[in-house]
């Protein structure tokens, strides 16, 4: 209801990273219309797994957590599912052999901004949350300038 509307007036496009069973079971979370208009849009919808668990605590839903939650969302959506988010940014060998073996990339967490084919199932993110001021934004940046303030 905030970003898309402002960054379709500047012709941008985004990633959603989708909880599986969210897309039914929880109202304020976006739901199949909402992501259809997104996809509609240009965005990339990414699986964020099916119920948001600590994936390292969690080897023995891989299967549901994991590929389940893309094959859903590709099911449901009538789109492709690449990347994958991990829950907490909790990776490990064996569920990154599962990411690697399904999804094109991951995403985790930190604030790497060198990205390369190595490092593919582990990019960087940062995470923004509704509580930041545009000064905290532009602290996460390491190139942006704070803006003037009055």
């Amino acid at each position: 209801t905030e970003a898309f509307p402002i960054m379709q007036e500047r012709n941008m496009t985004g990633v959603v990273y989708i909880l599986s069973i969210g897309i039914y079971s929880d109202p304020a979370l976006m739901n199949v219309a909402d992501l259809h208009d997104l996809i509609a849009a240009g965005w990339e919808i990414g699986s964020h797994s099916h119920t948001h668990a600590d994936l390292t605590q969690a080897h023995a839903h891989l299967n549901q957590e994991v590929i389940q939650s893309r094959l859903t969302l590709e099911t449901v959506l009538s789109t492709s599912v690449t990347t994958f988010a991990y829950p907490f940014g909790a990776m490990d060998d064996t569920v990154a052999t599962v990411v690697n073996t399904h999804y094109d990339a991951g995403l985790g967490l930190g604030k790497a901004w060198n990205h390369t084919v190595w490092n593919l199932h582990y990019l960087s993110r940062i995470g923004v949350y509704g509580t930041h001021t545009l000064e905290d934004f532009a602290s996460l940046l390491p190139w942006a300038t704070p803006p003037d303030t009055p």
